[in-house]
């Protein structure tokens, strides 16, 4: 990541999004803290009425349920539009791997239940018929696959969902261009007030680089999915060399985050502090490993036809996607 304060997460084809870490998304409901101490109000008032001669049940009914808590701590999570899109991005590759499995079930049980006919077949005398038409497949093998079927169209739906959601990236990248700007001209300032020291040179051509990265994969990506649509006059072929051309962006932008985090940890000087330079490693190990699995990705999505199967793909984009939403949910807790 470039020194400005902003989190990058990425879908398929080769979705990038830098987003302020604390943009805010217009609620629908209230506010889960006011949520929350309304239903603590709520829980004392109705504690201070009930009489101990009140059943179990009733107890039960009166106190909040785990479904409750888990949806007013989902509220937390989706308050910002980067807990959106960790969700989706989630949601989404953890469904692409169960229907990549269930695909993969189904089309093996029915290609063993083929070879059964098969062996059956030759079984038979010479005079004997097989009516093919009569063979029926095996219901799990069918409920498998339909299952999959489903879940790629729900999966296609959050791709969509996220596509439109990653257009606001845009303003990411501008305030990530900007931030660098002011910091050149010595004019950015912090939460106390003081200047913020211009980055080295070193991470001036790192920032400069995937800035423009990030500015031509917006453009790509927009254009190709709004000529999907229809509503570019773009031609099929012009739009599919914009897509892979964002996706190309994106695979360098990775690579060049994976390049700077080795140049950083080998440059850096230990300050002798042992706490502090483990909480330096953990932070490094996590942004590392986290960026690392968007290397095969990015340029899966690169290139025409694909280097990887659909379960690959599915499984490593998991790993980064599980990672981050377990972080969030814990700092929402």
């Amino acid at each position: 990541m470039t020194e400005t304060e902003t989190m990058t997460a990425v879908e398929s084809p080769a979705e990038a999004i830098v987003i302020p870490s604390a943009e805010p998304v217009v609620a629908d409901s209230p506010p889960a803290s006011e949520l929350e101490k309304s239903r603590t109000k709520e829980d004392n008032t109705s504690i201070k009425k009930s009489s101990p001669e009140s059943s179990p049940l009733a107890r039960l009914l009166k106190s909040p349920s785990a479904l409750d808590g888990f949806i007013l701590h989902l509220s937390r999570v989706i308050q910002t539009r980067q807990g959106t899109d960790t969700v989706l991005l989630f949601t989404t590759y953890a469904a692409r791997l169960v229907g990549a499995i269930l695909e993969i079930l189904g089309r093996t049980t029915l290609r063993h239940s083929a070879q059964k006919v098969v062996e059956m077949a030759f079984k038979l005398p010479p005079s004997s018929s097989v009516v093919l038409s009569t063979v029926t497949a095996p219901p799990l093998a069918t409920l498998a696959l339909n299952l999959s079927k489903n879940i790629q169209g729900f999966t296609n739906m959050m791709g969509e969902w996220r596509t439109m959601n990653r257009f606001w990236g845009v303003i990411g990248t501008y305030f990530e261009a900007r931030d660098l700007i002011l910091r050149l001209r010595g004019e950015m300032v912090d939460e106390k007030g003081e200047k913020v020291p211009a980055p080295n040179r070193v991470n001036i051509a790192f920032m400069t680089v995937q800035i423009l990265c990030n500015f031509i994969y917006n453009f790509g990506e927009g254009a190709c999915w709004l000529t999907c649509k229809g509503a570019t006059n773009l031609s099929e072929k012009t739009s599919a060399k914009l897509g892979l051309l964002a996706a190309r962006s994106w695979s360098v932008w990775v690579a060049l985050e994976l390049v700077r985090l080795l140049i950083e940890r080998a440059r850096r000087t230990p300050s002798g502090d042992i706490t502090t330079e483990e909480e330096w490693k953990m932070d490094w190990k996590a942004n590392f490993l986290g960026t690392l699995p968007w290397m095969p990705l990015s340029a899966h999505w690169g290139t025409e036809q694909g280097l990887m199967p659909e379960i690959a793909v599915a499984a490593i984009a998991t790993w980064p996607a599980t990672v981050m939403m377990k972080n969030l949910w814990r700092k929402t807790a």
